[in-house]
């Protein structure tokens, strides 16, 4: 049998197949790891790690011994969850996750708790309380956020794979800003409790990893749907909406998608101009209503059960970014400014009339997915705080959510794969966005034009 001279550079399904197959121990696995760890610590994409712990882990199952890193606000019991924020710093929430006991069954190590914009509140991972997280392609850069520590991990091959999560972004953006894949499931697809909240109308946990079968493994264990993905076949149709989602995008981006664009039509996948939403005051107020009205009750919900000697004040006050400070204020002083009956209208019929209308397009055009620029610009140098460098100056790093917040508002499950790199070498990515509840098949779509590449 080979020899694994590198096992840092296998995913989550090559590293369970060579446990099944005895090619490689636990032992050799963590080791290589602790060294790499170490060795790339300026990189800073753990908050906390136990390698002796992991050493004396023996599972089985699909991921069996296959470490996957955590992002730190996914509660854990063998190592704390601090939301990235000094009030919370050293919790030791009573209970997993149920995504993390999911990972756990299937026979997976923890292999730490990953760095994250503080509350993941913010797209730099410029953390105030535990230190940036660097992309690995250029520290001075940031690897995204808010889950940047579960994004340099599995680039920098700190782990193969990781959970982030996603509220507007927070996953697909770190994904494309690093080269590596990230999916944002259908809401609701996996188990949302033990997670520190932003707004559960919006937040889902999701994997990250450096290929697409890692992924797709990882989707049906969170998923509880370990079933083959259906079959595909050309031709396949791929919406694009250029007024909505091209605009504003850097002229190396465009010029990556199109040569994606280009490669795919050249295999027979027919791409179809579209117009997403019309209603763009519809999809604004139910983003804003949502989140304004479920924020407070949530995060108090969440410190309840996972944190209970810590309250919403001492969080607010505890906060190590000013801009986050001021950000919490804000929320605690409009929290009754939504009344229950527009949330209910925000929640119902106005997210009913955005899905019905994106569903729409889907139909009457038979696509199979929506292809996307993730994001508008690759990653920039850090400004400081929630701030990075654009064309000379500070600006808010909340642009780069701009083509990831659709999907969120929707509900609908959307792929970052990496598309490419810009001419000095940075990665760029696209989206693939699907139907809502179309998980499976937005994933088999993806894995069609990765065979078809």
């Amino acid at each position: 049998m080979t020899a694994i001279t590198d096992p840092l550079a296998l995913g989550a399904v090559a590293l369970a197949t060579a446990f099944q197959r005895r090619a490689l121990s636990t032992r050799e696995l963590i080791g290589a790891l602790e060294r790499s760890c170490r060795n790339h610590r300026n990189l800073n994409a753990y908050i906390s790690q136990d390698f002796d712990r992991l050493l004396d882990a023996n599972r089985q199952g699909p991921l069996q011994g296959v470490p996957i890193g955590i992002k730190d606000n996914i509660d854990t019991v063998d190592l704390p969850t601090s939301g990235g924020t000094p009030a919370l710093k050293g919790n030791r929430p009573p209970r997993n996750a149920p995504v993390v006991e999911r990972l756990l069954a299937a026979g997976a190590l923890i292999a730490g708790k990953l760095n994250m914009h503080e509350l993941a509140y913010g797209g730099t991972n410029d953390n105030l309380a535990f230190g940036r997280a660097l992309n690995p392609i250029d520290r001075s850069r940031t690897a995204g956020g808010s889950s940047g520590g579960s994004a340099v991990a599995v680039a920098a091959k700190l782990a193969p794979a990781a959970l982030g999560s996603d509220t507007a972004g927070s996953i697909r953006v770190p994904a494309a800003l690093c080269g590596i894949y990230g999916f944002r499931p259908t809401l609701g697809r996996y188990p949302g409790a033990g997670v520190v909240p932003i707004a559960p109308g919006r937040d889902t946990v999701g994997p990250m990893a450096r290929s697409l079968d890692d992924i797709i493994l990882l989707d049906g264990i969170l998923a509880g749907d370990p079933r083959p993905l259906p079959a595909t076949a050309a031709p396949i149709r791929i919406g694009i909406d250029r007024a909505r989602f091209f605009k504003d995008v850097s002229t190396d981006i465009v010029g990556v998608i199109d040569r994606l664009i280009d490669d795919w039509r050249r295999r027979g996948v027919e791409f179809v101009d579209v117009e997403v939403s019309r209603d763009l005051a519809t999809y604004q107020s139910v983003t804003t209503t949502i989140i304004a009205y479920e924020y407070i009750p949530a995060f108090e919900a969440y410190l309840k059960s996972s944190a209970p000697d810590v309250s919403f004040s001492d969080v607010m006050a505890g906060a190590a970014s000013p801009i986050l400070r001021t950000n919490l204020a804000q929320r605690w002083e409009d929290r009754a400014a939504i009344s229950a009956s527009d949330y209910a209208a925000a929640a119902g019929p106005g997210l009913a009339s955005l899905r019905a209308a994106y569903d729409a397009v889907f139909t009457s055009n038979r696509l199979a997915a929506i292809l996307i620029p993730a994001t508008q610009d690759v990653a920039l140098p850090f400004a400081g705080d929630d701030d990075v460098l654009r064309g000379g100056k500070a600006v808010s790093s909340w642009f780069y959510f701009r083509n990831t917040s659709h999907a969120t508002v929707l509900g609908a499950p959307s792929l970052a794969i990496p598309a490419g790199r810009d001419p000095t070498g940075l990665p760029v990515g696209a989206l693939l966005d699907g139907r809502v509840g179309c998980d499976r098949d937005l994933l088999a779509t993806a894995q069609f034009l990765q065979l078809e590449n």
